[in-house]
């Protein structure tokens, strides 16, 4: 019997083979951790927008923010200043109590992260925040509001 009469697949076919489900399994995985991060992000604004419009009905209905009597560490402020909103009160972030918004549902978590809003401007951020992975150049940055919020310009007192 000779050996080329045998009709097997080739050592170099198997090799392409598994090299080419390497390279579709890399695509697919990398395309979900995308996918992934900016659900999240889209996750975190669709929380901040809730809590922002609540967070104002409140206020017209009670006259005060919807919040707890804990105030946000001041590291926590410092490690976001880049993102916020230039008119709030350096000293009026506190931690949003949820429990004060009628029928809401959050797409995150309230156990050690939380939303906090500044009382001045009703300004919602996120104390954990979602770090988006920049594709090409690998680096990271992390976003704790929406990128509105960074220049709103109404204050509280506008809604009286």
């Amino acid at each position: 019997m000779n050996i080329r009469d045998n009709k097997g697949i080739t050592l170099m076919a198997e090799v392409i083979t598994v090299l080419l489900l390497l390279l579709i399994i890399s695509i697919i995985t990398y395309s979900s951790v995308s996918s992934l991060q900016v659900r999240r992000l889209n996750d975190m604004y669709a929380d901040i927008v809730t809590i922002q419009g609540k967070a104002q009905n409140y206020y017209i209905k009670y006259g005060e923010a919807p919040v707890t009597d804990d105030k946000v560490q001041e590291s926590i402020i410092e490690s976001i200043s880049e993102e916020l909103n230039p008119n709030d009160d350096s000293e009026g972030y506190y931690k949003v109590d949820i429990s004060k918004l009628n029928n809401i549902t959050l797409n995150n978590k309230q156990d050690d992260n939380y939303y906090f809003i500044n009382t001045k401007t009703l300004t919602v951020y996120y104390s954990k925040g979602v770090e988006i992975k920049n594709s090409n150049d690998g680096s990271k940055k992390t976003y704790h509001t929406l990128p509105s919020n960074k220049a709103q310009k109404l204050e509280v007192s506008d809604y009286q």
